[in-house]
């Protein structure tokens, strides 16, 4: 994996602190929430948008996800707050100007720690400090004693399971997509500051804020290794995320350091912001077919943070990947030759055999 990252653009935020997040699929916005709401950029620009609404009342962006329609080209934005509320804000047609849809209010007034999409079934799943559990329109379940951190659908063939993964008690449980049952629960035994999965990949990754980076496989949630991460200052938690198509983990640090690690064989290149700051908001994009990483610096309050962006000037993402199927076809052919060839020659040799075995017999007979 060819993995130079070199600092691209620096964006001066308005948030003392940046709690989440959130790149468009096609790279073209960037979402930043935290202290004082939600702020909106161009990224290819670096340029700040106006946004339909500021706080107000609402509290702090504590979770925020994009949402894409097969059938819209549009960009959608929902995100939560401190104080329960939802909104959603849409791009108006070919332009950067968005409009708010919708705030809603929801059961409890507590915070919505994090969302995520399904593109193939349309549904949003969302998670609440008091443990709620809510896939949009299929159920609304409340799993006690826990504390959601990170929400992730499962796709197991035509299935879309649910699975959280809860902050003190390192719980994890995975959720029947059809009415919120509790199928399976995993046990990690420490704290989780936030999760990644990668249904294809068959892996997740979670934060564990005293050691580092660790690793599992989804399919029977064995870990797989650790990824460690010097603790300088009390341990927060920090947010995880994959790039580089599942080939490297993004993580953050107590000392003004962001970590790539390489998920195969553990090489890990170190990002420097420039400071000893907590970074502890991480994302992971593909723009324009480039592999970009973006953190936020958390600072105290009543400073304004930097957003860093960088992006992978080694061989591009969509190359990449492009690449590595190209190999695992050729990889599939030769494997089909060499097996071919060893039926061809088992055959042969068994004929052969075969008229060795009868010309023997003839020779016997006529000996005798």
């Amino acid at each position: 994996m060819l993995t130079n990252y070199h600092l691209q653009r620096t964006l001066r935020s308005s948030h003392a602190a940046v709690f989440c997040l959130a790149v468009t699929e096609k790279g073209n916005f960037l979402t930043s929430g935290g202290i004082g709401g939600t702020c909106l950029w161009d990224l290819r620009k670096g340029r700040l948008l106006n946004r339909p609404s500021a706080a107000g009342s609402w509290g702090d962006t504590t979770a925020m996800i994009w949402i894409r329609r097969e059938d819209d080209s549009d960009e959608v934005l929902v995100y939560g707050t401190l104080n329960g509320y939802v909104a959603c804000w849409k791009q108006a047609k070919n332009t950067t100007d968005f409009k708010e849809l919708y705030v809603l209010r929801m059961v409890g007034s507590c915070e919505i720690t994090a969302f995520h999409f399904d593109l193939a079934s349309s549904r949003l799943a969302m998670t609440t400090r008091q443990g709620v559990v809510q896939l949009h329109g299929v159920f609304s379940v409340t799993v006690n004693n826990f504390d959601p951190k990170a929400v992730h659908f499962h796709v197991n063939g035509d299935s879309r399971d649910v699975v959280v993964f809860g902050c003190r008690n390192g719980k994890i449980y995975f959720l029947r997509g059809a009415d919120g049952k509790i199928m399976e629960s995993i046990d990690t035994g420490g704290m989780i500051g936030n999760a990644a999965m990668d249904c294809e990949k068959d892996v997740f990754c979670l934060d564990d804020p005293a050691q580092g980076v660790t690793l599992y496989r989804l399919s029977d949630g064995m870990r797989v290794k650790t990824f460690p991460i010097e603790a300088t200052k009390a341990p927060r938690p920090r947010q995880v995320a994959f790039a580089e198509n599942c080939r490297a983990i993004v993580s953050g640090s107590d000392h003004g350091i962001m970590y790539v690690f390489e998920r195969r064989d553990s090489n890990v290149h170190q990002l420097d912001t420039g400071t000893e700051d907590h970074i502890q908001t991480v994302t992971a994009a593909n723009i324009d077919g480039i592999s970009t990483v973006i953190a936020a610096r958390s600072r105290d309050i009543g400073k304004s943070s930097r957003i860093f962006i960088w992006a992978n000037s080694g061989q591009p993402a969509a190359e990449e990947a492009a690449m590595e199927s190209w190999l695992t076809l050729k990889y599939i052919q030769t494997l089909c030759i060499v097996l071919l060839a060893m039926s061809f020659l088992y055959q042969h040799f068994t004929a052969v055999c075969w008229v060795l075995s009868n010309t023997w017999a003839s020779a016997h007979m006529m000996i005798e």
